[in-house]
């Protein structure tokens, strides 16, 4: 080899090898670029489409998909997570219509849907470039970028889930992902994930069966308590029946027999809502002014001969950022423009659950308790249930309403009293 490098050949050899690597490195970067600039026009750069959509041949943009069924599969699936079934329910409810099926016609797992219903994409965000670098394992593809290192384009595809049923729904997932056990019991416990101690832990539910003597007991007690032996909370538990009981009957007599003073209080968050986007409001048509003198000047330069192809990537840069403003503005003159909620319309909302709660159907009343109840904290003297309430305006905004309640445990305990006379 040494006599072959004064030669001259072997370094022939090492530049031929350092060529090949660089174009091969060029075709890369070229093929990158011509991907980035598809997905700014929003438009289809291959892999598998998610159901409910096609794309146009001619156009290569995203379009609703020509099968029907897979939207309604989409929209069933998101109706029935915001009402709380679980993906074996769902999947059963998909089975019954004929519905059950991917986008090449296989039956969908849980696995599936539980991907369907964190795609953002079905809100009309076009995404792409999500997924970090491959790092020494290969690629993650549960590990994403940061936000503002992806493409994220507004109104990139054609909406099928509104953007408040898939707030709604990614809240309630993470809550049960917190609180899930409870919905796999045998028996019914309502505020599972709800109760707190005034001690700040959690209070959890304990079942002691039937046994000769003594009946089936299921109660609420502190997790610090009962998990620390040295300075233990000397917070006593709570018969579950009794208290899940006493808070129906609070939910139905507050919500459901004072809709005058909850319609008053949503419409005066309503209110403080749009007093504030004065201040907002200006500041947006600040920011899109700004933005067009900065367009404005580049194009001026390049006018006059000073063009590269920096100012070009720029001016696309600077045009998204318009567009995110102007939604953003579009959207606070809305909430500014929104009539006041009636009545009837928090009626409307409410009358949908207020014969379970009256019948006290703890398994359907356990699919929303968390829409209407914030906490329930536990005191030495007391019980303090906080209630919740949110109305919806403009599809993005929201009024919300809390109060609190309280309850002694004297007074639980003679409605303790009751239950058990009665059984």
């Amino acid at each position: 080899m040494i006599a072959d490098s004064k030669k001259g050949q072997f370094e022939a050899v090492m530049v031929h090898k350092g060529d090949r690597f660089a174009r091969s490195r060029n075709l890369a970067r070229e093929v990158r670029k011509g991907l980035l600039q598809k997905a700014r026009n929003c438009l289809y750069t291959g892999g598998n489409l998610p159901l409910g959509y096609d794309v146009d041949p001619e156009t290569q943009k995203f379009i609703l998909a020509k099968n029907e069924d897979e939207i309604k599969t989409v929209q069933m699936i998101f109706r029935m997570k915001k009402e709380n079934y679980g993906f074996t329910e769902i999947i059963r409810a998909l089975e019954e219509k004929g519905l059950n099926k991917s986008k090449k016609g296989n039956p969908l797992s849980k696995s599936a849907i539980n991907w369907l219903l964190h795609n953002e994409r079905y809100t009309g965000l076009y995404i792409y470039d999500r997924l970090s670098a491959k790092g020494a394992n290969g690629r993650n593809g549960h590990l994403f970028k940061n936000e503002d290192e992806m493409i994220r384009i507004e109104g990139g595809l054609p909406q099928i889930i509104d953007k408040q049923t898939f707030d709604e729904v990614q809240e309630l997932m993470i809550k049960n992902r917190k609180r899930n056990g409870r919905f796999h019991k045998k028996y019914p416990v309502l505020l599972t994930g709800l109760l707190e101690c005034e001690c700040g832990y959690s209070y959890f539910n304990c079942y002691r069966k039937e046994r000769p003597g003594h009946k089936a007991y299921s109660s609420y007690h502190c997790s610090y308590k009962s998990s620390h032996k040295i300075d233990r909370c000397n917070n006593k538990g709570i018969e579950q029946t009794s208290l899940d009981d006493a808070v129906l009957d609070l939910l139905y007599k507050h919500f459901y027999e004072d809709i005058t003073t909850i319609t008053q209080k949503l419409n005066d968050y309503r209110q403080e809502k749009i007093d504030s986007l004065g201040a907002d409001l200006q500041t947006l048509k600040k920011q899109i002014t700004a933005n067009e003198i900065k367009v404005k000047n580049i194009v001026e330069a390049i006018a006059q001969g000073m063009s590269n192809p920096a100012m070009f990537d720029r001016i696309e840069e600077l045009e998204l950022e318009r567009d995110h403003l102007e939604n953003k503005l579009d959207e606070a003159s809305k909430v500014e423009n929104t009539a006041a909620i009636s009545e009837d319309e928090v009626r409307s909302i409410l009358e949908k659950t207020k014969e379970l709660v009256r019948t006290k159907n703890i398994p359907e009343v356990q699919r929303f308790i968390h829409k209407y109840i914030h906490k329930v904290v536990v005191h030495k003297e007391s019980v303090k249930v906080t209630f919740n309430v949110a109305f919806s305006f403009c599809g993005k905004s929201s009024a919300t309403y809390r109060f609190t309640k309280e309850l002694g445990r004297e007074e639980l305990k003679d409605r303790q009293y009751q239950i058990r006379k009665a059984v």
